[in-house]
């Protein structure tokens, strides 16, 4: 359902969109919603050995503006957020650039963009 919030305990899928000077094809990245833990979205950095919960460094993210440490799934009362971490080329939400450090709700249909990569957000239609 397009506009779904999504909560724990659900399927999440990024679905990457492909751009014209790129050849990636549909792409998917699936995670579990977050529960008290989140995953820290960002690229590894082979210099200082830092690895995220979901590294997008396979999708060229140095050159695309991602950060290590770019933004954040999190769970708050049961609805996935996500949050940028005060990231240099920022975190966005169907064109709107996040403010730092402040949640934002995720739905199902949102684009969600981290510096340069952009994603659709689906979820399992499957239920669990």
């Amino acid at each position: 359902m397009l506009g779904q919030i999504l909560k724990t305990n659900q399927q999440i899928i990024l679905k990457v969109v492909p751009t014209p000077d790129t050849e990636m094809s549909e792409l998917v990245i699936s995670l579990v919603t977050p529960d008290i833990e989140g995953y820290i979205l960002g690229r590894s950095d082979v210099a200082s050995n830092y690895i995220p919960d979901v590294d997008f460094s396979q999708f060229d993210a140095k050159k695309r503006g991602i950060s290590r440490r770019h933004a954040v799934l999190l769970n708050y009362n049961d609805v996935v957020h996500v949050m940028d971490l005060g990231s240099m080329n920022g975190t966005f939400i169907n064109g709107t650039r996040l403010i730092p450090f402040e949640p934002h709700v995720l739905r199902v249909g949102d684009r969600l963009g981290i510096a340069d990569l952009n994603m659709m957000v689906e979820t399992d239609p499957k239920p669990s």
